[in-house]
């Protein structure tokens, strides 16, 4: 473990490139590196020496530092492709293992005496190249071959042109992709969406037949067997969620503002088309174009198990890396309560469904996520199952023993995790279940018709490793994608929680609590109470503001809200007076803080308990998670705007 730039790190490195400034890059298969403390630089050998930091052990032979180094591999930047000229300023600095070695844990450097490493080394994980007048996104990683090749999908239109990153070390996501960077598989084309021959229909994970385990097995493990360079590879899979979730790249002409697919309005466009190209991936393996992803149905009693098929340590679907006390028979705490009666969870998981995909909600930003446009800052705000249900069973899922709750529990390393796939089809499932089967009357236009939104672009391979735009607009109605799901009961729709009539204890604990405006901002560590004024008094169409949430991204944070609760039994979720969450998966950025809101709808509410003529109420603000790492600006309750209908 080593001290950079006053962060800790404790990783191994693997295939690194090294790159320098002009119209060349040079490379060297890289394996099993481990950063220590101390490198060392012999001053008596030529500034071109690279040395073992230990022994001080000559590795490869002597080379000049200018013009061009001569390395064991060399060769020009392919025609037509400029290399950004956003790499840390300097001489080249590299990593190679000992001759002769395969796993060296020797720290090499060499920049003429100088200790090079600090955020030198982020930067020879992302870069940016221009190919053709388009801007593509790389990360420069070598595959066994020897071969430089560029990561994964890119993100957004015009794709990043304000270049790479510096990314904490440990976040370990780029791979390679294609072994050639002249091939036509490079071209961007503009996908469109084929005809509809197959209709693909998603199962209930718990209700899968052997044979379908059977075959979604064999795809996954046909996946995991594809070559390092391969687009469609498990782990070049796993690796887009990580490069388009940490904060890896720039907003196109935003200097540093970072880019993030979460917490706002792209959340389940960009997720659908990563599951429509991984499914039609998998599909393409085992020559079967009706395979369909089966979805988690964690929404329904049945389904509130991590799915059988994925916990069998022989199956290609397994990944130990998981919370070993949340295996099955234990039912998914989607309120990370801590509950440990399995019926007051069950009942728990479907009053959160209700809240987030109907009670709650008053415009289709806040089940969707509010809008992110060029130069917004990231995490502009969550929708409600976004920091739902769906950071729960992230978070339920990930291993308390990794340093980082990975797999599933941090964004960076989600998609190494088979069960990510399965989960967010249920993700998916919700989005189209909230588009066309939920009362209308709640939401009556659950339409977002900002060019901003319709019109951001994706990049992706597809199945045949073509590198395709796609835009959101093209995703809004899975039947045209070729897609649906198993008709599952939903015995959320109709759970809404029962009245509250009691007032006597509500009115003594609100005259002993503090106004708002006296209390906030506050880190939120503990349980507070506070009163908040009324837009009006008594029943209205309100809405509950939390503004300027500053988080700690690195953690996983939750704090429930709840109004007018008439008991301390914050374990139970079942009440009127629940109103809704903010939760966020911990993921990794140069920026650890950022800033998001949240609103949460109050008229069900109003409707469900009696306020009379009340011009405040009582606030609770429950956080579940431990210590820090949050806090909240101010808390407000405003009247709800005008909805056309549709």
């Amino acid at each position: 473990m080593v001290n950079l730039s006053g962060m800790t790190i404790n990783v191994i490195l693997k295939d690194l490139i090294c790159l320098k400034h002009d119209s060349s890059f040079t490379y060297r298969r890289l394996s099993g590196i481990v950063i220590r403390p101390d490198p060392v630089i012999d001053p008596e050998k030529s500034p071109g020496h690279w040395v073992n930091g230990s022994t001080g052990e000559s590795v490869i032979e002597p080379f000049d530092v200018e013009p061009d180094p001569v390395f064991p591999k060399t060769r020009p930047v392919p025609t037509g492709l400029e290399w950004s000229n956003r790499f840390m300023p300097g001489s080249l600095a590299c990593f190679t293992p000992v001759q002769g070695s395969e796993s060296s844990d020797e720290f090499i450097s060499k920049n003429g005496g100088t200790r090079v490493v600090h955020a030198m080394v982020f930067n020879w994980i992302h870069g940016m190249a221009r190919h053709n007048n388009s801007l593509l996104s790389f990360c420069m990683i070598i595959h066994l071959e020897d071969r430089a090749v560029p990561c994964g999908a890119s993100f957004f239109d015009p794709a990043f042109s304000s270049g790479q990153k510096t990314l904490p070390i440990d976040l370990e996501c780029p791979l390679a992709v294609v072994s050639d960077l002249n091939s036509t598989t490079q071209r961007i084309i503009d996908y469109r969406l084929p005809p509809v021959r197959y209709m693909r229909t998603r199962p209930s994970a718990h209700r899968v037949t052997p044979e379908y385990i059977f075959k979604y097995n064999m795809a996954i493990d046909r996946m995991k067997r594809l070559p390092a360079d391969d687009p469609r590879n498990f782990m070049q899979q796993a690796n887009i969620h990580c490069a388009y979730c940490n904060g890896a790249y720039d907003q196109p002409g935003q200097g540093t503002l970072d880019l993030q697919v979460h917490n706002s309005w792209l959340f389940f466009p960009f997720h659908r088309w990563y599951l429509y190209f991984y499914e039609r991936i998998l599909g393409k393996l085992i020559g079967d174009p009706t395979f369909a992803l089966p979805f988690w149905n964690w929404d329904n009693p049945k389904g509130m198990t991590m799915p059988p098929m994925f916990v069998d340590p022989k199956s290609a679907l397994y990944d130990e890396k998981r919370n070993q006390s949340n295996l099955p028979p234990a039912v998914i705490d989607l309120g990370m309560t801590g509950n440990t009666d399995p019926l007051q969870v069950v009942t728990n998981n479907l009053t959160i469904m209700y809240t987030e995909m109907i009670r709650g909600n008053k415009t289709a930003e806040d089940f969707m996520g509010n809008p992110y446009r060029e130069g917004t800052e990231p995490n502009p705000g969550p929708g409600a199952s976004e920091r739902g249900s769906h950071t729960a069973a992230h978070v339920w899922v990930g291993d308390p023993r990794q340093p980082s709750s990975e797999n599933l529990g941090n964004f960076y390393s989600a998609g190494r995790d088979p069960l990510f796939y399965c989960h967010h089809a249920n993700v998916d499932r919700m989005w189209t279940l909230w588009q066309y089967f939920l009362p209308s009357n709640k939401v009556p236009d659950k339409k977002i018709t900002d060019p901003d939104f319709l019109n951001a672009a994706f990049l992706f391979y597809d199945e045949n490793k073509q590198l395709v735009r796609v835009t959101v607009k093209d995703c809004l109605d899975n039947l045209r994608m070729g897609f649906d799901y198993e008709r599952i009961d939903l015995p959320w729709l109709d759970y809404r929680p029962p009245p509250q009539t009691a007032r006597a204890r509500v009115i003594k604990t609100t005259s002993d609590a503090p106004l708002a405006s006296t209390v906030f901002p506050v880190t939120l560590d503990k349980i507070i109470r506070v009163q908040v004024p009324k837009a009006k008094k008594g029943k209205a169409d309100e809405l509950l503001v939390l503004e300027n949430i500053e988080v700690d991204t690195t953690k996983f944070l939750k704090v429930d809200v709840f109004v007018n609760d008439e008991d301390d039994n914050i374990n139970e979720l079942d009440k009127a007076s629940y109103a809704g969450t903010y939760a966020q998966v911990p993921h990794k950025t140069n920026k650890k803080a950022n800033k998001t809101s949240i609103r949460l709808k109050l008229t069900d509410l109003y409707d469900d308990m009696d306020i009379e003529d009340d011009d405040t109420v009582l606030v609770t603000l429950v956080p579940r998670h431990h210590g820090g790492g949050i806090t909240i600006g101010g808390i407000k309750i405003i009247e709800a705007p005008a909805t056309k209908s549709s």
